[in-house]
């Protein structure tokens, strides 16, 4: 069975990633170990990180690709353009994993549209990725703390099947 490996480097805002060292001697063994038909890397920077995660996928004949988050885990929240929800749909309170927010950022938005771009940039200028994992393409679901049954039906159907009472204020 061939596997894709999604190596989770960390954030925007901070590295949670061992030294490129560490990773990349991980990443071996990890191709020795499964048939790795690609690898998943992202976001957090470190020096020579990367590089050397790309070097390992190509010497092991597999790609690697950047993953980047599009509609949440966005690099400048504050900045951003954030969904916003009307009528009686209501956000409850979620389990999370403390640092990790998960708050999303209107797709409409064309200034959020040129932050992902900008961050692409900024994560792909010291190496070029073979491609790009593109997550967190989506409205907000239950994982960011909707309750669906609060979600009124206009049309009798299930919330979920009908558009969702999101907007983006511009």
């Amino acid at each position: 069975m061939k596997v894709m490996l999604q190596v989770s480097t960390g954030f925007f805002d901070r590295c949670t990633a061992g030294s490129a060292a560490e990773v990349g001697s991980m990443l071996e063994s990890m191709m020795k170990r499964f048939q790795v038909s690609g690898v998943i890397y992202g976001w957090g920077r470190r020096d020579g990180l990367f590089e050397t995660i790309l070097e390992v996928a190509h010497r092991n004949g597999t790609e690697a690709y950047l993953w980047l988050p599009v509609f949440a885990d966005v690099r400048d929240r504050e900045a951003a353009d954030p969904m916003v929800f009307v009528g009686r749909m209501k956000k409850k309170e979620v389990s999370r994993v403390p640092g990790e927010e998960f708050n999303f950022v209107c797709p409409g938005s064309s200034a959020n549209r040129k932050a992902v771009m900008a961050a692409y940039d900024e994560l792909s200028r010291d190496c070029v990725p073979d491609g790009v994992f593109l997550d967190r393409i989506r409205y907000p679901t239950a994982a960011s703390g909707l309750r669906w049954r609060d979600v009124p039906s206009t049309t009798g159907a299930h919330p979920r099947t009908t558009r969702a009472d999101a907007r983006c204020p511009r």
